[in-house]
Formats: structure tokens, C-alpha cells, sequence
């Protein structure tokens, strides 16, 4: 099996140790993307809905980097600061995906450095 480590201009920076997306044959795996802007390693300091945008946009780019896009996902892994804005998430989330969706986890977590949501994916390449 070929495993790549996933290097994208213009992603945002890890905060983390950690490979942002990684490649293992027709699979890639993105790692726990939070509202981080593009080319930076600063929190977006907007509201929930902007940053469940930013987090998808962010999943986006690594997806597209990948040669794969967000109908190929199959699964997600959400994790919200409240659960209250359980109900912003799903509308914006689901806007994101032509066909079918991925199965998907989500569950109230306290996260890195204030943020209010954060994802990680898997998808497959076509």
C-alpha cells in the first residue's frame, strides 16, 4: 500500500503534530480541520456558522488537493463546543453535499483554543 503525507499550498497550518491529510492507496484521510484560516495558523474569531464553513471549506480544499471531492466522503467525525448549535450545523453541512450523505458522528467536545467546531473526514478516490 502507498501512504503519502498530503503537503497543500494554501491550507491552513497545523497547530498540531500531526499530518493534515494523508493518503493510504484510494483512500485519504483528513485530519481534525478547526476554523483555521487558509495559509495561517490563526482561529477564524467569527460566529458558529462562519466557522462550520470555514471547517468545510478547509476539508474542501484538502479533498480537491487529493483529486477527490466532498460527495466521495464517506465518513465524518463532528465535534461542536455546544450542542445547542446542533441545529445551525446540519442546514450548512448538508449544503456542502450534492448525493448522499457521509455517515457521520457528532458529539459536544471541548476543543482547541476556544473553537466552536471542528471535523475530520474520510473519503475515497475515484
Amino acid at each position: 500500500m502507498e501512504r503519502r503525507i498530503m503537503q497543500v499550498k494554501n491550507g491552513p497550518l497545523a497547530v498540531a503534530p500531526e499530518s493534515q491529510a494523508v493518503i493510504l492507496d484510494k483512500l485519504v484521510f483528513v485530519a481534525g480541520q478547526g476554523p483555521i484560516m487558509p495559509g495561517t495558523d490563526q482561529v477564524l474569531e467569527g460566529s458558529f456558522e462562519e466557522q462550520v464553513r470555514l471547517v468545510m471549506d478547509n476539508i474542501k480544499l484538502y479533498l480537491g488537493d487529493a483529486g477527490t471531492k466532498m460527495d466521495n466522503i464517506v465518513k465524518m467525525n463532528v465535534f461542536v463546543s455546544d450542542m445547542r448549535n446542533f441545529s445551525k450545523l446540519n442546514p450548512i453541512y448538508k449544503s456542502y453535499f450534492k448525493k448522499k450523505l457521509p455517515a457521520r458522528t457528532c458529539v459536544e467536545a471541548k476543543l482547541y483554543a476556544g473553537i466552536l467546531v471542528e471535523m475530520d473526514a474520510i473519503a475515497y478516490i475515484p
